[in-house]
């Protein structure tokens, strides 16, 4: 049987925050929602006033006067093994933001280093000769990846 928002339940360990409750003769996991009560005690009665991939968010009833006035009334609210899914959704999901983000910031840095290693190498050939313009495009290279582990050296140290 689905879980709603505005339903009631019982919490079936302390909260402090998180625990579980019943509800419709379930164990759910829970965790309680910025209210007034800092703990609820095992046994107290809860409202369910939300939920994410992490468990079903809850309130003390005492806190919640009218659950009809709550945002989403009525709502569904995802079970453990949807929350689960859920769960392993977000973290898929999360990890593959990171490896683009790491994609780009690598596609950046690369172009930080290619481009001007391209314009002193041929600018370097044009004015001065093949020799000095490998010459030019080491001490590129040397200054470019001494600057990047001094950054990454002192970087880490603060």
């Amino acid at each position: 049987m689905p879980v709603t928002i505005g339903e009631r339940g019982r919490a079936v360990t302390p909260l402090r925050p998180t625990g579980y409750v019943e509800v419709n003769g379930s164990r759910l996991e829970a965790k309680l929602a910025p209210s007034r009560a800092v703990n609820v005690e095992s046994g107290a009665e809860v409202v369910i006033v939300g939920g994410d991939a992490f468990g079903l968010a809850v309130r003390a009833a005492a806190d919640v006067t009218n659950p009809s006035d709550l945002p989403g009334y009525g709502e569904e609210v995802p079970l453990p093994a949807e929350q689960g899914e859920l769960r392993d959704e977000l973290e898929k999901q999360t990890w593959e933001e990171e490896q683009e983000g790491t994609k780009r910031d690598l596609q950046k840095e690369t172009m930080l280093f290619v481009v001007p290693l391209i314009i002193l190498f041929v600018g370097g050939q044009m004015l001065l000769g093949t020799q000095a313009a490998v010459a030019i495009g080491l001490a590129w290279v040397v200054l470019f990846f001494g600057l990047g582990l001094a950054l990454a050296f002192f970087g880490s140290e603060g």
